[in-house]
């Protein structure tokens, strides 16, 4: 894009640093509201509109494509710490705590292979491909988010229902590494 090291260098920082404001935004609102799921939902929606955008704006000048660029890492980076916090909050001992941290994680790291793939050389400069790519997982991790959220609402309104004895014969702990509710 005819730009020097420097001055990529610092043109790489306004996106990180804005996607880190917002990814605390995110933990403080849903840790003060004690919901995820719908701001998993919103970010993702976010991340998808800054990936069509880069799909789609090609012809516009590198301004356009930065901000989108921004609008793109403002939905990636909340919800994988979004998706990370949820996960933990839901597994019901140590154990499978610990094994599903380190699951997500695994998974989310297969990205840096996947994305060496979908960004191809030929691609270059616009990756039109990769960014239609991203653009479709997002919406996919959209309506997965989306699709958790409703069946762990599904899943606390049967809790509430129950009585104290259904409750206390619930949480025997009968699977592996489950921690007994109090």
């Amino acid at each position: 894009m005819g730009y020097n090291n420097i001055h990529a260098q610092l043109m790489s920082a306004p996106p990180y640093a804005v996607a880190c404001t917002m990814t605390m935004l995110c933990a403080y609102t849903s840790d003060k509201y004690v919901e995820r799921g719908y701001h998993a939902v919103v970010s993702c929606l976010v991340g998808m509109i800054g990936y069509v955008m880069l799909a789609t704006l090609q012809d516009h000048n590198n301004a356009v494509l930065y901000v989108a660029s921004i609008i793109a890492a403002c939905g990636i980076f909340p919800v994988l710490s979004l998706t990370v916090a949820w996960n933990s909050n839901n597994q019901g001992g140590h154990t499978k705590r610990a094994v599903a941290i380190a699951f997500v994680s695994g998974m989310a790291n297969c990205g840096g292979i996947i994305g060496a793939q979908i960004y191809r050389a030929e691609d270059a400069p616009e990756y039109i491909h990769g960014h239609i790519i991203c653009a479709a997982m997002m919406g996919a991790a959209c309506v997965l988010s989306f699709l958790t959220k409703m069946a762990l609402a599904r899943e606390n309104k049967k809790r509430d229902t129950m009585t104290p004895q259904e409750h206390a014969a619930a949480c025997e702990g009968k699977d592996l590494c489950d921690k007994v509710c109090s």
